[in-house]
This record gives structure tokens, sequence and C-alpha cells, in this order.
């Protein structure tokens, strides 16, 4: 393989992602060494999809099962020691990837993304201030390159009482299945006038909300005029990098709410229907989405 591509015509590399190789430092060398024996010294392009160049917590949720926003109140060693990333030992091994500790990963994509790299394409200045602040050194090889999405026709939502919430995708742990889970375990607080459709799928299953099971992405404006969607809910526990779904709501013209972590916060917080919840806490955030829906009503009139 490598006799072949020192060979090859090739002018770019593309690492797109290399979570779950297996074994990634191993990769990062392979890499360089093509580079530095091809005569034609190809291009290296990294895409900043995750944050597995920071730590192999490729999302960045410590061992809490929280965003870590780079810091371990008992230090990032204790963090690598205790963090599973996966159901077995065989999968961690993989995703540790031949590393010894949190530095010794560190100083190896470092040195990656300082030398070998020769630009590294993000999809929003919050993922690029992530990178920086770990590696200062690649700041001048960071371009921001926005995904491009999809954009669907404004919907047109029925007059309706109640207060329906959405949430788009697959919806796993990190994505907030834990946080949906308390907020429809509160949904009885308020007269059941709350209802929570997950238009898609979540590893959880509740008695109390609609899932409406995997979709095909045009269909996604009839969905959320037949259940009279005032706001779409982005739940996630970690910094996205971009989230297709926040606009894919916004480009619906429909009201956004979430966290203020990662790319979908950096996006919501200049749209005219979006809010931003500072805390995670699922049974105050439904208030705080039930007062909001009520302005956006207010403001559409």
């Amino acid at each position: 393989m490598y006799d072949f591509l020192c060979n090859a015509n090739i002018r770019e590399i593309v690492v797109n992602n290399l979570v779950a190789y297996k074994n990634t430092l191993d990769v990062l060398l392979f890499i360089k060494q093509i580079k530095d024996a091809h005569k034609n010294k190809p291009h290296v392009s990294f895409r900043g999809h995750d944050f597995q160049c920071i730590c192999p917590s490729f999302n960045l949720i410590n061992c809490d099962g929280e965003y870590c926003q780079l810091k371990y109140r008992h230090g990032c060693e204790m963090c690598w020691k205790n963090k599973k990333m996966a159901k077995n030992q065989m999968a961690n091994k993989v995703l540790r990837s031949g590393a010894n500790d949190i530095q010794d990963w560190r100083n190896k994509w470092g040195n990656f993304l300082a030398q070998t790299a020769d630009d590294i394409v993000v999809f929003s200045s919050v993922v690029s201030e992530i990178f920086t602040k770990v590696y200062p050194q690649i700041k001048n090889k960071i371009k921001i390159i926005p995904h491009e999405v999809q954009q669907y026709r404004h919907v047109n939502i029925k007059p309706h009482k109640s207060c329906n919430i959405a949430v788009l995708g697959a919806i796993s742990q990190q994505k907030g299945a834990d946080v949906i889970k308390t907020m429809a375990e509160k949904i009885g607080l308020y007269n059941n006038d709350v209802k929570i459709i997950v238009v898609g799928t979540i590893v959880h299953k509740l008695k109390n909300i609609s899932v409406t099971g995997a979709y095909k992405p045009k269909y996604l404006p009839k969905i959320m005029e037949k259940n009279n969607i005032d706001i779409v809910l982005i739940p996630s526990i970690w910094p996205e990098t971009f989230s297709y779904t926040t606009s894919e709501a916004m480009s619906m013209g429909l009201a956004v709410a979430c966290f203020d972590i990662g790319a979908p916060a950096e996006r919501v917080k200049n749209y005219e229907y979006g809010l931003v919840l500072e805390k995670i806490d699922p049974e105050k955030n439904i208030g705080q989405i039930i007062e909001f829906v009520k302005k956006v009503k207010e403001m559409k009139k």
C-alpha cells in the first residue's frame, strides 16, 4: 500500500475521519511518511468533524457523562483512566489507538496538525476556538467553511393551544436522550399542554412522547405541519461541530432552542426565533421553552 501510494499521482490527501480506526496514531504517521516520500508532496487537508484530535472521547464527554469544556475537576489523566468510550475493552483500546495517556495523544496529534497538515477545515467558529485553545500553533491553518444544507420551504402551522416541541434525528445519549427522558417525565406538571414529538428515533422507550421513526428529509416540512410544531429543540449535550437539524429547522422558519454549547448555539444566538438555554436543567427548560413559544406566536401574528 505504501509503495503504491508513493508512486500514484496524488495531489491531495483528505483526512476526513479516523474514529474507530484500529490504530489512529499509526495512520497519522503513515500519512506523514507518504507525504514526505512522495515526489509531488501532496497537500494534506484535515476535516474537523469531531474532537478526536483533542481526545479519544471524540465528543468531549467526560467520564461523568458531561461535556468536559477541555477540563476535568480531577484532571484529564484521571478522566482518561476512568472513561469508558465503548462497552467492551477491545473497543476502548481501539479508540485510544495506542496512546498511553492524554499528553501522549495530544503530542502526536499536535505534531500531525502542525507539521503534516497543510490546512484544517472546520465548520463553525466555535470549533476553531476549541481547536486553537488546545493547539494554538495551528491557528493560521484553520479555514471555517460551513456545510451546505438543504433549504426547505417555510411551514404553515395551524393555530393551536398546546406547545408542541419537536426533536429531530437519531437521538443518542450524547444527542440528549436523557434530557428528553427527563422532560417527558415532567410534562404532567404543565397540565398536558406540552407535547414532545421525536421526529426520528431515540434510545429510550418513552410512554408519554411520540416517536415517528426514521423519515425522509424531503417530507420534513409536511411532518412539521402535520404535528403543528411550534419549536425544534436541539438537546445535544456535546459541542456539535455543525448540526444539520439546526439549519433545517431555521430554514423552515420554525423557532429553535438549544443549549449554549457548540455550533448550534452559534447560529441560534443570531436567529430571530432562537432560544439559547444557558443551563441543562430539563424541568426548568420546559418552562423556558413554553414562555418563548408564547412570545414567538405573538411575534408572528
